[in-house]
């Protein structure tokens, strides 16, 4: 079996190795690597027109203009998954609306055993009934996890006692880290454990908190707001002196409405710690060869990376890190 699929990049992995275990024969694309390459889209054509099966992640990213009448074409005779954020872009679909909002919640559950098991569900569904699969299964939406472990953790009093005991040094200061749930869930953590290894050596303590950017009532997630109160706060007080965040939404974002205003919420709960918000520059889109001799590198990223953090209060806006190879 042949499946084609365009997806988020964070994604491609964890799906790579499920479908190795599946011998399924899986052709990659990821949105980051069509809007780095547009010409890649040919490649697309080609693959899709040979595929069993076409599974995307709708995005707002105008390539979707050049691929999207050809997988309306193909959808009469091949089975066509389209599942994102905005469930208007599922009527892309050929199967059933049951079909594609249950992979959605494999997809947004995240995780090694939700991935396989979505090929596993796919494959059952579509082409063999024999092969068993599990339900989408909830992982933690927000807690404690560093990097170098597995560990997560939902007290910050438990994480600090363990986590002093694996370090060779007293820190002289805490700092505290917002990461995507995304990362910890697909276990791309390459920049969050380059950072703190850098935190770390010059003997700061580092409360690494992942959390889902947007708060969704129908989840029951914390939202960012509510992840420093819960982690960073301690009745009342800050137990971090800095906060590094490494996510892209305003820490008072809801998934109902993402407004200018939800920024109001995020500056206030920086009032009350008292102390900075660093967000540095993650580059998705550029190389660091690029990044030096671009006069623009940024790009459409100077609103996330630049003028959003500032209405938190955030500085500091250091380029951290660039694209490397291929997506």
């Amino acid at each position: 079996m042949h499946i084609v699929s365009i997806m988020w990049a964070n994604y491609l992995p964890l799906m790579k190795e499920a479908a190795d275990t599946l011998n399924i024969r899986l052709s990659p694309f990821s949105t980051k690597q069509l809007n780095v390459n547009p010409a890649l889209i040919d490649e697309v054509r080609a693959c899709l027109s040979r595929a069993d099966c076409i599974l995307v992640y709708r995005t707002n990213d105008s390539f979707w203009d050049e691929i999207e009448p050809e997988i309306r074409e193909l959808r009469s005779r091949i089975p066509v998954v389209s599942i994102s954020s905005d469930p208007s872009f599922w009527e892309l679909s050929s199967v059933s609306p049951e079909a594609v909002a249950t992979v959605y919640r494999y997809i947004l559950y995240n995780g090694k055993d939700n991935i396989l098991n979505m090929l596993r569900f796919l494959v059952h569904h579509l082409f063999d009934a024999s092969v068993a699969f599990d339900d989408p299964a909830e992982v933690s939406w927000e807690g404690i996890c560093h990097p170098q472990w597995p560990q997560v953790f939902q007290d910050t009093d438990a994480y600090l006692a363990w986590y002093r005991a694996r370090l060779s040094f007293e820190p002289r200061q805490f700092v505290g880290l917002l990461y995507p749930r995304s990362s910890w869930a697909t276990e791309n953590l390459d920049i969050e454990r380059t950072l703190i290894r850098a935190l770390e050596a010059r003997h700061l303590g580092v409360v690494p908190v992942f959390f889902y950017g947007l708060k969704d009532q129908g989840l029951g997630n914390l939202g960012g707001v509510e992840a420093i109160e819960k982690f960073f706060l301690r009745d009342g007080e800050p137990i971090v002196d800095g906060i590094v965040k490494l996510t892209v939404f305003f820490l008072g974002n809801t998934r109902a409405e993402i407004q200018s205003t939800d920024a109001l919420s995020g500056s206030e709960i920086m009032k009350r710690l008292n102390a900075p918000l660093f967000n540095p520059v993650v580059s998705y889109y550029t190389s660091i060869e690029q990044w030096v001799h671009d006069p623009n590198p940024l790009g459409s990223q100077v609103a996330w990376s630049i003028a959003m953090p500032e209405f938190e209060g955030g500085n500091r806006a250091a380029h951290c890190r660039g694209l490397e190879g291929r997506p």
